[in-house]
């Protein structure tokens, strides 16, 4: 059986780290939102970059 002071702290842990996220949400939602699709299309563009020959852009690297 599991210890029931270590459910009530793993209860206690649980509701807080919630209560945090939806106050970092709500304080810095659009910011975190904007990170995050900057990040997706930084990596967009590095996938096509990867794509593309060298001919076609001139800063393409190949892997060695």
């Amino acid at each position: 059986m599991k210890d029931q002071n270590e459910i009530r702290l793993a209860w206690q842990l649980w509701n807080l780290t919630s209560g945090l996220n939806d106050l970092l949400w709500d304080r810095y939602g659009d910011e975190f939102i904007d990170i995050h699709l900057t990040e997706e299309d930084d990596r967009y563009v590095n996938s096509i970059d990867q794509l593309l020959p060298s001919s076609v852009n001139p800063e393409h690297k190949t892997a060695k």
